[in-house]
């Protein structure tokens, strides 16, 4: 083994202790850090050449800083432009983030200062790497504006940079807005509102929800109507009123409401009139009770005369099964039914007839 000409003899700097010694065949120093339990192996001129775990017990020099002998030997420091050329040629390999760079010259021994004076060097565009980064990302998976602005915050980027990168792909962010808004809208009926909240609630940016609302091709009105004609096949609603807090519940707007209950007045009224006849199977109404009835079942008043005028109802045969019901179940007199008749909205010639017609 040569003469050891690191300069420095004894053990231990502080809480460090180090062994070293020079290697005959390549001109190798060798020295071990108790503090970090690596072994770092420089060349002649200082420069390091590899680091390892662990100590080369074959060593049996051990060192400490103190003042040199002779011909020191100098590992060479690390500086600004070294830490430069080691980003540049990092950025050759991978895009990164500011901050992922950083933590690399530091684990790499960059002083903090140097790094982080390093990646302030204007030759660096961060904002590229960004970019870069997004479309690395794209070709891999979907992401929304949010998501991808998250993820490269996530990944290390500032604030600035993420947004940079972000909106360099501004046309991306609406397309894609517009894509996912038609593939929807081909699955279910939307409100324009209840859309943009949607897609809201989806991560989309609010400024592409926009660009996608105004440049999608959808009819809100008709998609009103679709779902109108989808409750009333699925039976979850049967008159205008029902339909009209169902839509306003899903955000359309009043015009919208307006057609989709136009569009089904064939249905209100055969509605009514099927309502009508259901409740006649069971009980005996007057005209006037029926109307009363229908009103409250949330029937327009205009279905409701539509049905009570296309329905050939006989309401002198109506006060007839009142009456007969009175009489047999509930045992009144004849004076008793009239009036009862006639507090049930029967007229006075129906109930005087009808009592007459079941009582001899």
């Amino acid at each position: 083994m040569a003469k050891f000409k690191w300069g420095l003899s004894g053990r231990g700097y502080g809480a460090v202790s180090y062994h070293g010694a020079w290697r005959d065949s390549s001109r190798i120093l060798k020295i071990y850090d108790s503090k970090t339990d690596t072994t770092t192996e420089y060349d002649a001129s200082g420069k390091p050449v590899s680091t390892y775990r662990g100590e080369n017990k074959s060593i049996n020099h051990q060192i400490s800083l103190s003042p040199v002998v002779e011909e020191p030997i100098y590992v060479k420091r690390r500086t600004r432009d070294d830490a430069v050329v080691f980003i540049k040629n990092t950025l050759m390999q991978r895009t990164i983030s500011k901050e992922s760079m950083l933590v690399i010259l530091q684990n790499a021994e960059y002083p903090l200062p140097i790094a982080l004076s390093a990646v302030a060097d204007s030759q660096f565009d961060w904002d590229s790497q960004a970019s870069e980064t997004v479309e690395i990302l794209l070709d891999e998976n979907d992401y929304t504006r949010r998501e991808m602005y998250q993820e490269l915050i996530d990944r290390g980027f500032d604030v600035r940079d993420a947004f940079a990168g972000v909106e360099a792909h501004d046309d991306y962010w609406k397309e894609r807005a517009l894509d996912y808004l038609n593939e929807e809208i081909e699955e279910a009926y939307f409100s324009r509102q209840n859309m943009i909240d949607f897609m809201l609630n989806e991560t989309f940016a609010r400024e592409d929800i926009t660009y996608a609302i105004d440049h999608c091709s959808v009819d809100w009105e008709e998609e009103a109507i679709g779902l109108a004609g989808l409750l009333l096949e699925e039976g979850q609603v049967s008159t205008r009123t029902e339909l009209s807090k169902a839509l306003l519940a899903r955000k359309f707007s009043y015009q919208e409401i307006n057609s989709a209950i136009n569009s089904n007045d064939e249905f209100w009224k055969q509605s009514a009139i099927d309502t009508m006849q259901q409740e006649l199977e069971d009980n005996a109404y007057s005209e006037e009770v029926m109307i009363d009835s229908l009103l409250d079942d949330g029937f327009d008043i205009e279905d409701v005369n539509y049905a009570i005028s296309n329905s050939n109802i006989d309401w002198d045969q109506q006060a007839m099964y009142a009456a007969r019901y009175l009489a047999e179940d509930e045992h009144m007199s004849r004076g008793q039914i009239i009036d009862e008749l006639k507090d049930s909205g029967f007229t006075a010639s129906q109930a005087e007839a009808a009592v007459k017609s079941i009582i001899t």
